[in-house]
């Protein structure tokens, strides 16, 4: 089996802000990226079959229960793809996507927490699932999820960490993500966490494959268990099992930081400390399940976010209905989204929409009245795409002029104006 091989590079600075270089294997991606977290396989054939410039959409993300059947009939079926005169495959625009961009799998250990049974019975399909994670998804919840890592999870962790690297191995993830506990303020579930770290790099590198770090936190660790925040940095910074880790994943889940000063404090001073930390043990830093906080988190030194293409960064109870034409639309001046009917009344106002990527430019000359449900929520899967790729595209542009604090002004005339105190 090769090696696989990770290279980081920074190339420019702008206070907290970095262009720099990611290489895997054959692999090179720009950074800040953007990453896209794929819902159904309609997100998948509509990012490979579009043509709008894509330069800074480094990252394909799948949840765990999601990859192989929103990946298989690309990956798995050579013998159908065309051939030239010279029977050569002709690839098709995902496998030429797939080599410009990290593939990662995510294990979304969050369903062990948080209870979404149409999620869970997915999970369970999963093969050769070990019996000890589907007892968890039986029968865990929100107050019984640290028993489960108790008496369950954790004591079977060498089964547990050895099925997840062999699964995303088995989805070709460039990267392996450690399937670590949602940290909801317990001292024994960071704890957990950091072992589950350390095991995946050992369990990792024995597949000849390239590990991550992953930490997975409940949105009230940044509200009323700040120290935990320390304790992960300082386990990153000190830590001689996984120094030549060089991936670090982030994910918050459960809270809400327009209305909480403190808490976007502690966000501001915990991200501060990860950039600190990645520049100087030569590391890179992605936030998954994000949206414009993520945008905002590439001020703060944070190398890139993924965001899934419905916009639900948060686990859903029940199945959203994606057929009616509620859809929302990424505003990009906004930074946040609005619904349908906001949108059409814009439209009807205006003239046009409030974004000038080449998907609005054609949904101009069209009456969002006539529009069907399945147009619509088309149009806004690419636009969002579109408009995250103009907006990195900018911030590159920013960076390179020593002028990112222009996205200050940005966010300032935002629906997200309260969060520029993280600028401070």
């Amino acid at each position: 089996m090769i090696k696989q091989t990770i290279q980081v590079e920074i190339i420019q600075r702008d206070g907290y802000s970095k262009i720099g270089m990611l290489k895997l294997n054959q692999k090179t991606i720009q950074v800040p990226c953007y990453g896209i977290k794929y819902r159904n396989k309609k997100d998948v054939d509509l990012f490979t079959e579009s043509n709008f410039p894509k330069e800074y959409i480094g990252i394909s993300c799948f949840d765990i229960f999601d990859a192989k059947k929103l990946t298989g009939d690309y990956e798995n079926n050579n013998s159908t793809k065309q051939q030239n005169l010279f029977g050569i495959i002709i690839e098709d625009n995902y496998s030429i996507l797939s080599k410009k961009m990290m593939k990662i799998v995510d294990p979304a250990t969050e369903y062990f927490y948080f209870q979404n049974d149409e999620k869970r019975n997915q999970y369970q399909e999963l093969n050769l699932i070990p019996k000890e994670i589907i007892n968890t998804l039986n029968h865990s919840n929100t107050k019984t999820h640290k028993n489960y890592w108790d008496n369950e999870l954790y004591p079977n962790r060498g089964t547990i960490v050895d099925w997840y690297v062999s699964y995303q191995s088995l989805m070709n993830a460039d990267v392996i993500i450690p399937p670590t506990p949602l940290i909801d303020g317990s001292p024994e579930l960071l704890s957990y966490a950091k072992d589950i770290n350390k095991l995946t790099t050992l369990y990792a590198e024995a597949r000849h494959k390239i590990s991550s770090l992953y930490f997975l936190l409940h949105g009230r660790v940044l509200k009323d268990h700040v120290t935990q925040c320390n304790d992960i940095l300082t386990f990153l910074n000190d830590n001689e099992e996984i120094k030549n880790t060089k991936i670090i994943f982030l994910k918050i889940k459960g809270i809400d930081l327009h209305e909480d000063v403190d808490a976007r404090h502690n966000l501001k001073q915990f991200l501060e400390g990860l950039s600190f930390i990645c520049e100087s043990t030569g590391r890179f830093a992605f936030i998954i399940d994000s949206n414009s906080l993520g945008l905002i988190s590439i001020t703060k030194g944070i190398n890139g976010f993924i965001e899934p293409m419905n916009w639900h960064t948060e686990v859903k109870y029940g199945t959203p209905s994606e057929g009616s034409h509620l859809g929302n639309y990424y505003d990009p001046y906004r930074l946040t989204i609005r619904n349908f009917n906001s949108i059409k009344n814009y439209q009807k106002n205006n003239g046009g929409l409030p974004c000038n990527c080449s998907a609005c430019l054609k949904m101009k000359r069209i009456d969002l009245n006539d529009i069907s449900p399945s147009s619509w929520n088309e149009f806004r899967r690419l636009h969002l795409l579109e408009s995250r790729n103009m907006e990195l595209h900018d911030i590159h542009s920013m960076i390179k002029n020593q002028h990112s604090r222009m996205f200050f002004d940005k966010v300032s005339k935002s629906e997200l104006k309260n969060y520029v105190d993280i600028f401070d």
